[in-house]
């Protein structure tokens, strides 16, 4: 997933990417997490509940991590 993401991303202009998925589903939660993504809200979406989660690209991403 975030292989096909990255070569796109910050080359095209984009600062970060964003990913939505049922609160549910843990795994895709772990995976995300694993991969760079960090959950920053989780909301009401036709009678569940979604986790947001955001990923930064390229130097706002490097910044972050220093």
């Amino acid at each position: 997933m975030d292989s096909l993401i990255r070569p796109a991303g910050p080359d095209a202009g984009f600062a970060s990417t964003y990913l939505h998925t049922h609160e549910r589903m843990i795994e895709n939660v772990a995976l995300s997490s694993r991969i760079g993504y960090v959950e920053y809200r989780r909301d009401a979406q036709g009678g569940f509940t979604v986790a947001r989660m955001k990923k930064l690209l390229g130097e706002d991403a490097a910044e972050e991590r220093t």
